[in-house]
C-alpha cells in the first residue's frame, strides 16, 4: 500500500473539555471516505458496479478476513461491538481493508472493572438468545452477539447480500420478519434441510468449497 496508513478502527482518541473541565466532545481519526465505501455497497453486484468495485470473489474473501481480524483486535482488549452491521463498516476500495465505525457505541471494558454497556443493537443481527429472552442491549453477551452478527455479515459478503435467515417459506407458518426467523432457528443453508424454509433462489452457497 506504498506506506499509506489506513484507519481500521475509528476509536475516540481524546476528550474535549472547556476551561472549566466540562465535557464538550471527543476527537476521532478522520477516515478518507473518497477511498472507501460502506460494506453494504459491496454485497450486491449492482452496487459493486455502481461504485466501481472489484467483482472478483477473492476481493470479498479478503474483506471478510480483514473484518474478522479487526473485530478480533477489539475483543483482545475486552470490548464488544454489539451493534455490528454492514452500515457500521467501511471498506477501502483498493486493498479490501476495513474500518469499524460507531466505536463510541461499543460495550466497553473500562478502568477499575467498570463495564460501559452498549445501548443499541439491530434485530436482524441479534443472536438467537437475544430474541428468545427478549434481552436489552445492556444485557446481551457481547462476545456471543459479535460472533453471531459477524457470521451473518460474512455470509452476506460471500453470498451476494443474502441474509442467512432469508429463504422461501414452506407453508404458512413461517414468520415474516428476519428477527422472528432467527428466534425460531430457520437457517436453511446447511447440509441438513430445514423443513420450514428453503434456500433463496439467488443463493450461491452450493458453489462453496466444503472447507
Amino acid at each position: 500500500s506504498s506506506g499509506q496508513r489506513y484507519v481500521q478502527i475509528a476509536w475516540p482518541r481524546a476528550l474535549l473539555e472547556d476551561n472549566n473541565g466540562s465535557f464538550l466532545g471527543y476527537t476521532m481519526p478522520l477516515v478518507d471516505t473518497s477511498q472507501s465505501v460502506m460494506l453494504e455497497q459491496l454485497l450486491q453486484k449492482k452496487e459493486r458496479q455502481l461504485e466501481g468495485l472489484r467483482e472478483d470473489y477473492q476481493f470479498r474473501v479478503y474483506v471478510a478476513r480483514n473484518l474478522s481480524g479487526a473485530i478480533s483486535k477489539v475483543h483482545e482488549k475486552g470490548h464488544g461491538l454489539v451493534d455490528l452491521k454492514p452500515v457500521n463498516i467501511l471498506v477501502y476500495r483498493d486493498f479490501g481493508y476495513v474500518c469499524l465505525l460507531d466505536c463510541d457505541g461499543y460495550d466497553i471494558q473500562g478502568e477499575r472493572g467498570i463495564r460501559h454497556h452498549a445501548e443499541l443493537f439491530t434485530v436482524e443481527y441479534l443472536y438467537p438468545e437475544g430474541h428468545t429472552k427478549k434481552l436489552r442491549p445492556d444485557s446481551v453477551d457481547p462476545l456471543e452477539q459479535d460472533k453471531f452478527s459477524l457470521a451473518v455479515i460474512l455470509f452476506q459478503i460471500l453470498n451476494n447480500g443474502l441474509h442467512p435467515y432469508q429463504g422461501r417459506p414452506v407453508g404458512t407458518n413461517v414468520p415474516p420478519s428476519i428477527g422472528e426467523r432467527i428466534a425460531e432457528g430457520l437457517y436453511c443453508y446447511g447440509r441438513k434441510k430445514n423443513q420450514q424454509q428453503q434456500p433463496s433462489a439467488q443463493t450461491l452457497h452450493e458453489y462453496f468449497e466444503n472447507e
